[in-house]
C-alpha cells in the first residue's frame, strides 16, 4: 500500500507543479495590481503548499479509515462555512461575500455531496480532530465578525477552500481514478 500511495504523491507532484504553475503565471486577472484576485492568490501560494496539498490529498486514500477521518474533517468545515455563508445577508453584510456567494453558492456547494461519500463508506469518523475543531471555529468567528462588522473574512476561507479543494481535486482525479 505504501508503494501506490508514494506513486500517487509523485503523479500528483508532477500534474501540480505543471498545471498550477501554468495557471498562476499565464493568468490575466492575477497580473493586475491591487487586485482582489491577485491579492488572494499571493495568499494562496504563500499560504498553501500545493504539493504538500496533493501529497497530503493522495496519503488520504491510502486506507479507509484515513480517508473517512479526512472526509469527515472536510465536511464539518464545508458545513461550517456554507452555514456562514447562508448567513451573509443582512445591512452589515459583505457585499462582496453576499453576492459571490448568492450567485455561485449553488455550483459550489460540497456539504451535501461530502455528506453522501461518508454514507456510502460507512459514515463519518467518530473523532474530529483538533485541528478541524480549530479550523471550523475560525469560520465561526470570521462569519460572526463579517455579520457584525460588515467584514469579508468569509471571502479568503471561500476562496482558498474552493479554489484549493477543487481545483486540486480535479488535478488529482485522474490519479484517484487510478
Amino acid at each position: 500500500m505504501g508503494t501506490f500511495t508514494k506513486r500517487l504523491g509523485q503523479m500528483a507532484t508532477r500534474s501540480l507543479e505543471t498545471e498550477s504553475a501554468s495557471i498562476m503565471k499565464t493568468c490575466a486577472a492575477n497580473k493586475v495590481p491591487s487586485s482582489l484576485a491577485r491579492q488572494l492568490d499571493r495568499t494562496l501560494r504563500e499560504g498553501h503548499d500545493m504539493k504538500v496539498f496533493g501529497l497530503g490529498t493522495a496519503a488520504t486514500m491510502g486506507d479507509l479509515q484515513r480517508y473517512r477521518r479526512f472526509t469527515t474533517s472536510m465536511h464539518a468545515v464545508y458545513s461550517a462555512m456554507e452555514e456562514e455563508l447562508d448567513r451573509a445577508d443582512g445591512p452589515a453584510a459583505s457585499p462582496i461575500v453576499h453576492a459571490l456567494w448568492s450567485q455561485h453558492g449553488a455550483c459550489l456547494r460540497r456539504a451535501e455531496l461530502l455528506a453522501l461519500d461518508l454514507a456510502d463508506i460507512g459514515g463519518p469518523a467518530v473523532i474530529q480532530s483538533v485541528a478541524t475543531k480549530e479550523y471550523v471555529a475560525a469560520i465561526r468567528s470570521a462569519g460572526a465578525d463579517d455579520r457584525e462588522r460588515g467584514g469579508a473574512r468569509m471571502l479568503g476561507h471561500l476562496y482558498c477552500r474552493y479554489f484549493a479543494d477543487l481545483f486540486g481535486g480535479s488535478l488529482l482525479a485522474m490519479p484517484t481514478r487510478v
